[in-house]
Protein backbone atom coordinates (compact mmCIF):
# COMPACT_ATOMS: atom_id res chain seq x y z
CA UNK A 1 0.00 0.00 0.00
CA UNK A 2 1.60 3.42 -1.09
CA UNK A 3 0.52 6.32 0.94
CA UNK A 4 0.17 9.70 -1.08
CA UNK A 5 0.25 12.67 0.61
CA UNK A 6 -0.67 15.87 -1.23
CA UNK A 7 0.55 19.14 0.05
CA UNK A 8 -1.70 21.75 -0.75
CA UNK A 9 -0.13 25.11 -1.39
CA UNK A 10 -1.65 27.90 1.54
CA UNK A 11 -1.99 30.73 -1.12
CA UNK A 12 -4.47 28.34 -3.13
CA UNK A 13 -6.57 27.73 0.28
CA UNK A 14 -6.72 31.33 0.30
CA UNK A 15 -7.20 32.10 -3.25
CA UNK A 16 -10.37 28.94 -2.74
CA UNK A 17 -11.83 30.63 -0.10
CA UNK A 18 -12.08 34.22 -1.71
CA UNK A 19 -13.85 32.70 -4.88
CA UNK A 20 -16.21 30.50 -2.54
CA UNK A 21 -17.21 33.49 -0.59
CA UNK A 22 -17.75 35.48 -3.54
CA UNK A 23 -20.12 32.86 -5.38
CA UNK A 24 -22.23 33.48 -2.19
CA UNK A 25 -22.32 36.55 -2.40
CA UNK A 26 -23.05 36.81 -6.07
CA UNK A 27 -25.53 34.11 -5.03
CA UNK A 28 -27.66 36.67 -2.52
CA UNK A 29 -27.33 39.39 -4.47
CA UNK A 30 -28.84 37.71 -7.71
CA UNK A 31 -31.77 36.41 -5.09
CA UNK A 32 -32.66 40.10 -4.67
CA UNK A 33 -32.01 41.16 -7.90
CA UNK A 34 -35.06 38.85 -9.15
CA UNK A 35 -38.56 39.95 -9.79
CA UNK A 36 -41.36 40.23 -7.44
CA UNK A 37 -43.18 36.92 -6.60
CA UNK A 38 -46.86 36.61 -7.68
CA UNK A 39 -47.98 36.89 -3.90
CA UNK A 40 -46.29 40.27 -3.53
CA UNK A 41 -48.36 41.38 -6.59
CA UNK A 42 -51.63 40.02 -5.63
CA UNK A 43 -50.89 41.66 -2.35
CA UNK A 44 -49.77 45.38 -3.89
CA UNK A 45 -52.67 44.67 -6.44
CA UNK A 46 -55.33 44.64 -3.24
CA UNK A 47 -54.05 46.87 -1.13
CA UNK A 48 -54.12 49.45 -4.00
CA UNK A 49 -57.37 48.97 -5.40
CA UNK A 50 -58.58 48.86 -1.74
CA UNK A 51 -57.17 52.36 -1.47
CA UNK A 52 -58.83 53.77 -4.86
CA UNK A 53 -62.84 52.25 -3.40
CA UNK A 54 -61.68 53.85 -0.33
CA UNK A 55 -61.35 57.73 -1.84
CA UNK A 56 -64.49 56.81 -4.85
CA UNK A 57 -66.59 56.48 -1.71
CA UNK A 58 -65.29 59.21 0.37
CA UNK A 59 -65.74 61.51 -3.21
CA UNK A 60 -69.19 60.34 -3.04
CA UNK A 61 -70.38 61.27 0.18
CA UNK A 62 -69.08 64.51 -0.46
CA UNK A 63 -70.58 64.98 -3.72
CA UNK A 64 -73.45 63.54 -2.27
CA UNK A 65 -73.69 66.12 0.54
CA UNK A 66 -73.42 68.78 -1.43
CA UNK A 67 -76.45 68.02 -3.53
CA UNK A 68 -78.49 67.72 -0.76
CA UNK A 69 -77.47 70.74 0.94
CA UNK A 70 -78.18 73.04 -2.69
CA UNK A 71 -81.30 70.78 -2.86
CA UNK A 72 -82.41 71.92 0.37
CA UNK A 73 -81.70 75.49 0.22
CA UNK A 74 -83.46 75.24 -3.37
CA UNK A 75 -86.49 73.88 -1.42
CA UNK A 76 -86.49 76.42 0.96
CA UNK A 77 -86.38 79.00 -1.38
CA UNK A 78 -89.34 77.77 -3.12
CA UNK A 79 -91.32 77.83 0.07
CA UNK A 80 -90.19 81.42 0.83
CA UNK A 81 -93.13 83.09 -1.09
CA UNK A 82 -95.61 81.07 1.10
CA UNK A 83 -94.06 81.11 4.38
CA UNK A 84 -93.55 84.84 4.48
CA UNK A 85 -97.16 85.68 2.77
CA UNK A 86 -99.20 83.09 4.59
CA UNK A 87 -97.72 84.29 7.85
CA UNK A 88 -98.31 87.92 7.48
CA UNK A 89 -101.48 87.11 6.43
CA UNK A 90 -102.16 85.26 9.40
CA UNK A 91 -100.88 86.81 11.78
CA UNK A 92 -102.95 90.24 10.86
CA UNK A 93 -106.05 88.55 10.79
CA UNK A 94 -109.05 89.61 12.33
CA UNK A 95 -112.57 88.27 13.80
CA UNK A 96 -114.60 87.30 11.28
CA UNK A 97 -117.93 89.14 12.86
CA UNK A 98 -120.56 87.35 10.37
CA UNK A 99 -118.82 89.20 7.49
CA UNK A 100 -118.19 85.86 5.77
CA UNK A 101 -120.93 83.81 5.25
CA UNK A 102 -119.94 81.76 2.83
CA UNK A 103 -117.16 80.26 5.17
CA UNK A 104 -119.63 79.21 7.89
CA UNK A 105 -117.36 80.35 11.06
CA UNK A 106 -119.24 78.90 14.37
CA UNK A 107 -118.27 82.09 16.25
CA UNK A 108 -118.60 85.34 14.93
CA UNK A 109 -115.66 86.27 17.01
CA UNK A 110 -113.53 83.71 15.46
CA UNK A 111 -110.01 84.54 13.74
CA UNK A 112 -109.28 81.34 12.73
CA UNK A 113 -110.88 78.19 11.89
CA UNK A 114 -109.80 74.75 10.62
CA UNK A 115 -111.71 72.23 7.75
CA UNK A 116 -110.75 69.08 6.50
CA UNK A 117 -109.36 67.83 9.27
CA UNK A 118 -106.64 70.33 9.54
CA UNK A 119 -105.82 70.45 6.16
CA UNK A 120 -107.04 74.18 5.74
CA UNK A 121 -107.82 76.97 7.66
CA UNK A 122 -110.22 80.29 7.22
CA UNK A 123 -110.41 83.71 8.29
CA UNK A 124 -111.01 87.24 7.58
CA UNK A 125 -107.84 89.54 6.55
CA UNK A 126 -106.48 92.48 7.20
CA UNK A 127 -108.25 93.95 4.49
CA UNK A 128 -111.91 92.69 4.90
CA UNK A 129 -111.45 89.62 2.81
CA UNK A 130 -113.15 85.75 3.30
CA UNK A 131 -110.02 83.52 2.66
CA UNK A 132 -109.24 80.18 2.75
CA UNK A 133 -105.67 78.47 2.74
CA UNK A 134 -105.73 74.65 2.03
CA UNK A 135 -104.19 71.45 0.33
CA UNK A 136 -105.32 70.78 -2.82
CA UNK A 137 -104.44 68.40 -5.83
CA UNK A 138 -103.09 70.40 -8.71
CA UNK A 139 -103.98 67.83 -11.99
CA UNK A 140 -101.80 69.79 -14.27
CA UNK A 141 -98.70 69.15 -12.23
CA UNK A 142 -100.11 66.44 -10.60
CA UNK A 143 -98.76 67.55 -7.35
CA UNK A 144 -100.60 68.46 -4.01
CA UNK A 145 -100.07 72.14 -3.44
CA UNK A 146 -101.11 75.00 -1.13
CA UNK A 147 -103.99 76.60 -2.63
CA UNK A 148 -105.34 80.07 -1.46
CA UNK A 149 -108.73 81.55 -2.34
CA UNK A 150 -110.59 85.03 -1.04
CA UNK A 151 -113.15 87.34 -2.56
CA UNK A 152 -110.81 88.93 -5.10
CA UNK A 153 -108.25 86.15 -6.17
CA UNK A 154 -107.27 82.79 -5.74
CA UNK A 155 -104.15 80.89 -6.92
CA UNK A 156 -101.85 78.11 -5.60
CA UNK A 157 -99.09 79.58 -2.96
CA UNK A 158 -96.61 76.83 -3.80
CA UNK A 159 -94.70 75.96 -6.95
CA UNK A 160 -95.29 73.13 -9.13
CA UNK A 161 -91.62 71.69 -8.24
CA UNK A 162 -92.93 71.07 -4.89
CA UNK A 163 -95.13 68.46 -3.81
CA UNK A 164 -96.80 69.19 0.16
CA UNK A 165 -96.76 65.85 1.40
CA UNK A 166 -98.70 66.99 4.76
CA UNK A 167 -100.03 69.97 5.78
CA UNK A 168 -101.56 70.83 9.14
CA UNK A 169 -102.98 73.89 10.94
CA UNK A 170 -103.48 73.45 14.67
CA UNK A 171 -105.85 77.02 16.21
CA UNK A 172 -105.81 77.97 19.90
CA UNK A 173 -108.16 80.34 20.66
CA UNK A 174 -110.64 81.03 24.00
CA UNK A 175 -113.45 83.00 23.57
CA UNK A 176 -115.74 83.68 26.50
CA UNK A 177 -119.11 83.72 26.53
CA UNK A 178 -119.60 87.78 26.13
CA UNK A 179 -117.15 87.10 22.71
CA UNK A 180 -114.72 88.22 23.93
CA UNK A 181 -111.05 86.78 23.73
CA UNK A 182 -109.36 85.55 27.00
CA UNK A 183 -105.76 85.44 25.40
CA UNK A 184 -104.31 86.14 21.60
CA UNK A 185 -105.53 83.57 19.18
CA UNK A 186 -102.43 81.36 18.33
CA UNK A 187 -102.14 79.42 14.87
CA UNK A 188 -99.84 76.05 14.39
CA UNK A 189 -98.86 75.45 11.04
CA UNK A 190 -97.11 72.31 10.26
CA UNK A 191 -95.98 71.39 6.76
CA UNK A 192 -93.67 68.45 4.73
CA UNK A 193 -92.49 68.93 1.23
CA UNK A 194 -90.35 67.00 -0.90
CA UNK A 195 -88.45 68.38 -4.20
CA UNK A 196 -89.58 67.40 -7.95
CA UNK A 197 -86.40 68.83 -9.72
CA UNK A 198 -85.21 65.83 -11.07
CA UNK A 199 -82.19 65.38 -9.83
CA UNK A 200 -81.73 63.73 -5.37
CA UNK A 201 -84.79 64.35 -3.61
CA UNK A 202 -84.66 66.48 -0.72
CA UNK A 203 -87.54 67.12 1.91
CA UNK A 204 -88.13 69.81 4.26
CA UNK A 205 -90.27 70.14 7.36
CA UNK A 206 -91.82 73.72 8.69
CA UNK A 207 -93.36 73.78 12.12
CA UNK A 208 -93.73 77.48 13.41
CA UNK A 209 -96.89 78.89 15.75
CA UNK A 210 -98.24 82.81 14.76
CA UNK A 211 -99.74 84.74 17.66
CA UNK A 212 -102.47 86.93 16.30
CA UNK A 213 -102.39 90.64 16.70
CA UNK A 214 -105.86 90.76 17.70
CA UNK A 215 -106.54 92.21 21.13
CA UNK A 216 -109.58 92.77 22.31
CA UNK A 217 -108.92 90.02 25.17
CA UNK A 218 -109.44 90.56 28.79
CA UNK A 219 -106.83 89.22 31.24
Amino acid sequence: MVLKIIIIDKNYINILNKEMFKAENNRKNNKFKMGFTLMEVMVATTIFVTIVISVSQIFKLVVDGEKRISNTYMLQESLKGFTEWSFRDLRMAKPNNGNCPGLSFSSTRSVFETFDDGQGVKYLDSLGRCSKIFLAYDSVSGKDRIFMTSDDKNGFLTPTSVNIDELKFVVTEDIDVSGNHTSQPMITIYSKASSNTGKEDSEIVIQTSLVNRTYNYEE
